[in-house]
């Protein structure tokens, strides 16, 4: 009965996280869809009203993948496999590496090593992605760089032919490395803090005064603490990985559908009448559909590494 219990709890904390993350989704298209009707109801001459209209706009969006352009479509397909690896393989590689990193650091605390990463982690939160990014095209761009490494960053990514699994990796890795810095510091951090919290438990002081290595005890003992204080922040915090893998693509012009970002505003003439709603609408719904997915795979996450959210069937 008990595992019944159990079970049912984690398919109802299941069911609900689905329902929440449909919602959003169907509010981010309403307020995309129904606000460009209400603000700017010169750019819609289809004829439909408010109410009417915006309901047209979403089932078409959700029931048949229309964007109201072809063109956004074909893009937003385009852009697909890229937007998926940077967005997936950043956000595994900068809490993974953040968690690991965080561990390490915290069984050499004091080290010259450990103040080193600690000075590097606080580089990269306090220094904008834009800027990090410009900063790797001046240093090693292939044209203009001061130590051209076109062999190893290949930062303009739309310049290159994809054709294997090799190719691919060459035109994502330093942007997916870039994007995912800020959130591997953020976790490096706060795997640090939590590790010596936890240094002072009294459990871990016996265990170390009876001989046991400290970084056996941050292996054994400390770490599975700060996974899911990890896991947490990281759920937290995929807004902002998603406004910086915007900015990366555009910089490092990589070939995803939020590289139109800057298009689809027509920054480089300022005419309003230019904007290309209809991408801006993909873009706003593309980015929820990130957050969304990513969100509930890291409550997933934290249900498998916090025993105390299975028993109780929900998070918090």
């Amino acid at each position: 009965m008990a595992v019944w219990d159990h079970v049912e709890g984690m398919l109802a904390y299941l069911l609900r996280r689905l329902a929440l993350g449909v919602g959003v989704l169907v509010a981010t298209a309403v307020v995309a869809y129904g606000g460009i009707r209400a603000l700017r109801p010169d750019t819609v001459l289809d004829g439909r009203g408010l109410v009417a209209g915006t309901w047209h706009d979403v089932e078409r969006v959700f029931l048949h993948l229309d964007f109201g352009d072809p063109a956004v479509r074909e893009e937003l397909l385009r852009g697909l496999p890229t937007d998926v690896t940077l967005v997936f393989g950043g956000f595994l590689l900068g809490t993974l590496a953040g968690l690991w990193l965080g561990s390490w650091s915290a069984a050499r605390r004091g080290t010259l090593p450990a103040q080193a990463l600690m000075a590097l982690s606080a580089l990269a939160l306090c220094a904008p992605v834009y800027v990090v990014c410009f900063g790797l095209l001046l240093l090693f761009d292939p044209a203009f760089g001061v130590v051209p490494l076109g062999w190893l960053f290949p930062l303009d990514a739309s310049q290159i032919e994809v054709t294997g699994p090799a190719s691919f990796l060459k035109a994502n890795l330093v942007p997916a490395i870039v994007v995912a810095a800020p959130l591997a510091a953020a976790c490096l951090r706060l795997t640090l803090a939590v590790s010596s919290e936890a240094r002072d438990e009294d459990y871990i002081r016996t265990a170390v005064a009876k001989g046991l290595h400290p970084q056996r005890g941050v292996a054994r003992h400390i770490r599975p603490a700060a996974r899911v204080a990890v896991g947490s922040y990281a759920g937290a915090a995929i807004p902002l990985f998603v406004t910086n893998l915007v900015l990366v693509e555009y910089v490092f012009a990589v070939p995803g559908f939020f590289k139109q970002t800057r298009s689809a505003l027509d920054q480089a003439s300022g005419a309003a009448s230019a904007v290309d709603f209809a991408a801006l609408q993909a873009l706003a719904l593309w980015g929820a559909v990130f957050i969304v997915v990513i969100g509930l795979l890291a409550d997933l996450a934290l249900v498998a590494l916090d025993p105390r959210i299975r028993t109780r069937g929900r998070v918090g």
